[in-house]
């Protein structure tokens, strides 16, 4: 059963809002972004802070992840952390949530 892009934004953006996490660039990247997902995929997000978060948002985050509706693993990259050559391929290929 393919999971539709919009749907995942959805359960992204509540997960967002429900924790209160803002001034941040969030994408969806990999196999879930090019359509060439299969039953065992992971979804990739990535996300860019334009502040950075406390320890407590990013934890409240993950966990509203865990407990979304996305019926898989969700692997959560923080950009900002990320080689500059692998956020120019995320930023090409990825879907904004």
């Amino acid at each position: 059963m393919s999971i539709s892009i919009e749907f995942i934004r959805q359960e992204i953006q509540e997960a967002a809002k429900k924790t209160g996490l803002k001034n941040c660039r969030l994408v969806i990247f990999g196999s879930r972004a090019s359509g060439t997902e299969t039953v065992g995929s992971d979804l990739d997000l990535g996300v860019w802070f334009y502040a950075p978060p406390t320890p407590r948002e990013l934890s409240l985050f993950k966990e509203a992840l865990e407990d979304s509706r996305i019926p898989c693993r969700v692997d959560l990259v923080i950009l900002n952390d990320a080689a500059p050559e692998f956020v120019k391929t995320v930023l090409e290929e990825a879907i904004p949530v």
